[in-house]
């Protein structure tokens, strides 16, 4: 049974508009684990660290199974879902058996593509080879590893609770447990960081034969710990010109190597991208269950309060939904988000694409601004899309900027 409320925060949400999404077939599940070892000095993100609480951990899965089942009985039909990632947090703590349980869980409430795509974001100090096993046998098939750096001292600085060692091990783990499409995470531009060593670390990713990697320019947000090592003058920050320097080595140096940049930031074998974020990309539909997961549905978008003890006492005691941030895009919010999401794609901006979410003809919206873009050579127009340039890519956000200035 759907819970009696959804409690919202900020703008009401009534049980009636959640059921007009019966319309809006789900793509794609986000399973937010929010419970991580030890904070990382860079993260922003919501989790709450040193849970070694066996009873919360539990809770915490009923708590996910039934907003599982609630979100079920009120979306269906379904369509089949193509793609489940769990994120966080850090997923990977959770106990095996409560693992086993949730994606038991999920696989019952949710009618499930055969071929689906299950990525799991794992710390390589959180996972062995029996957890492996355990995923790939619970049809888990794509480990995401949160490595961020394959050189120690690196590591310390960013604050992360595993060493390079770990980080190999873990991939030989997840080969030998029989995982074939793997996935890691690594960083630039962080404080001490040079490019050789950068190179080491995508060298020692490839001799690991991994098949995708992400690749994240170091952002300090404010009140992070290691921002405020910055400004305390205990770190150095590392220069726009210096970024780009990492972002073009980058590019090429992994061009190079057969890992294509099918997106800014992520580079891939061919046929090796990860299904779950060309959702994003692409404005799909997508439900989020756990604290500060995120959802979209047809231009309409809300987050579950981050909170988890709310989420918990509302969940399993008050049979409600913490929700916040709801928004109702209109059609100018929504081109403006597909042209942000769509252009850091390799593929680019697709005129039908465009016209389907928003109502109208991209390529005379934005005439004016595309036309001065493609003079500078920073996007190439052609009939079904518009596409950034090599040139464009180290300026996406200004060109961006330029483009969505023209739709409001």
């Amino acid at each position: 049974m759907y819970p009696a409320n959804i409690v919202e925060t900020e703008t009401s949400i009534s049980p009636s508009r959640i059921l007009s999404l019966r319309s809006a077939p789900v793509q794609s599940l986000y399973i937010h684990v929010p419970f991580c070892r030890a904070k990382c000095q860079y993260c922003d993100f919501y989790s709450v660290a040193s849970c070694n609480s066996d009873a919360m951990l539990n809770d915490f899965v009923e708590a996910m199974l039934r907003e599982a089942q609630w979100w079920s009985a009120y979306l269906k039909p379904q369509s089949p879902i193509s793609t489940v990632f769990f994120g966080g947090g850090t997923p990977t703590v959770l106990p095996p058996d409560a693992m086993r349980r949730l994606i038991s869980g999920l696989r019952s409430s949710f009618h499930m593509n055969a071929e689906a795509e299950w990525t799991i974001e794992a710390n390589p100090a959180t996972i062995d080879a029996d957890y492996c096993r355990m995923l790939l046998d619970g049809g888990v098939n794509r480990l995401s590893i949160g490595a961020q750096s394959l050189i120690d001292s690196e590591l310390r600085i960013l604050g992360r609770i595993h060493d390079a060692e770990q980080v190999k091990r873990t991939v030989r783990d997840a080969q030998a447990a029989g995982f074939k499409r793997l996935s890691i995470d690594l960083m630039y531009a962080v404080p001490h960081q040079t490019l050789a060593s950068w190179r080491q670390s995508l060298e020692m990713a490839l001799a690991l034969g991994i098949s995708h990697i992400s690749c994240y320019c170091l952002t300090l947000e404010e009140g992070t710990p290691m921002w405020q090592k910055t400004q305390n003058g205990d770190l150095p920050t590392v220069g726009e010109e210096a970024q780009l320097e990492f972002m073009r080595f980058t590019r090429h140096w992994l061009s190079d190597h057969g890992l294509l940049p099918y997106e800014i930031s992520n580079y891939a074998a061919p046929g090796e991208e990860c299904r779950h974020n060309l959702v994003y990309w692409e404005s799909g539909n997508y439900l989020g269950l756990g604290p500060a997961s995120a959802s979209h549905f047809a231009g309409m978008r809300w987050r579950v309060t981050p909170d988890v003890r709310r989420y918990l006492s509302s969940v399993l005691r008050q049979g409600e939904l913490p929700i916040t941030d709801v928004e109702n895009l209109d059609s100018v919010q929504r081109a403006t988000e597909l042209v942000m999401l769509m252009l850091r794609r390799n593929t680019g901006l697709k005129w039908a694409r465009f016209a389907e979410v928003t109502g109208f003809d991209g390529r005379a919206a934005m005439a004016a601004a595309s036309a001065r873009l493609s003079d500078l050579g920073l996007v190439k127009l052609g009939h079904s899309e518009m596409r950034l340039t090599e040139a464009g890519c180290y300026v996406a956000d200004e060109v961006i900027s330029d483009l969505v200035r023209q739709l409001s």
